[in-house]
């Protein structure tokens, strides 16, 4: 049925993208020139999480690359700014090349911000004052009121252990800051909380590593690099694996699951000597 669907408005994309642009021009664009607005952005979230199909015969495009690549010019056509999320297999791909040529510019990968210990110290530094500037302004509008930071965590250090375990990943960190919350009844935020937190995080990692990424992890916290095949790149869809770049992108494991047993024996095998043949 679906792809009954998709033959009947495949003739008609053209079309319906010409009315709404119609649309937007004599309708919506001159009510919000009213405003004070002098454009339109549509944001079209979670295609990330679109299921990859392949296609219905051998060498007919798959999904993404229908969605992507095919249909790029019913996306091009609507005239407004756009804002698409886009498939990890997409940007990490042969298809980079077209996609920039299509759509104008290389896709934005956000990476993670380098507070990671192989970081340089000045480096991990401004990620650190980054982070910490966001958490800080969850308390400056909190809807009760303004809270003050420096009152929040007991000992003060805390914040920074919780940094370093986000990994860099703004919402790892308030994921976790919300985690030590549930075990407080009011704040400061105190060890005992960040200790329960920090247990919580591991024990959900442990579920979502497969058995045969653990060598691979303890590669990539080595090396800090990946290889492009699928397991590596199910691994950064999953955040086991986070991403840092400024210039050539670097790799790290997610903290917690540093913390697992089966992650510190895969380390230990990867780093026992190799008997030359």
């Amino acid at each position: 049925v679906r792809q009954q669907l998709w033959d009947a408005l495949a003739g008609e994309g053209t079309t319906l993208v010409t009315e709404f642009r119609r649309l937007l021009d004599e309708k919506v664009r001159p009510a919000l020139k009213k405003k004070g607005y002098s454009n339109i952005v549509i944001i079209v979230d979670y295609l990330e999480k679109l299921v990859l199909r392949t296609g219905l015969s051998p060498g007919q495009p798959n999904s993404h690359e229908l969605l992507f690549l095919h249909n790029a010019p019913v996306l091009t056509a609507i005239g407004t700014h756009l804002v698409l999320t886009l498939p990890i297999t997409m940007a990490f791909s042969a298809r980079l090349e077209r996609l920039t040529q299509i759509y104008g510019r290389e896709p934005m990968v956000t990476p993670c911000l380098p507070v990671l210990q192989f970081f340089l110290a000045h480096r991990r530094n401004r990620a650190r004052k980054t982070l910490v500037t966001m958490l800080r302004a969850r308390f400056e509008h909190a809807p009760e009121g303004e809270v003050p930071f420096e009152r929040a965590f007991n000992p003060p250090e805390l914040v920074e252990k919780l940094v370093r375990l986000s990994g860099g990943h703004p919402r790892n960190l308030l994921i976790l800051f919300r985690q030590c919350c549930s075990f407080c009844d009011s704040l400061p935020i105190t060890k005992e909380a960040v200790k329960a937190a920090t247990a919580s995080e591991v024990r959900s990692c442990s579920r979502k590593v497969k058995e045969s990424w653990y060598p691979k992890l303890a590669k990539v916290h080595k090396t800090h690099r990946i290889e492009n095949d699928e397991e590596y790149l199910e691994m950064l869809l999953d955040l086991c694996v986070l991403m840092y770049a400024d210039t050539e992108p670097l790799y790290g494991v997610d903290p917690p699951i540093c913390e697992l047993s089966k992650f510190k024996e895969g380390l230990k095998e990867y780093e026992r000597p190799r008997r030359r043949k």
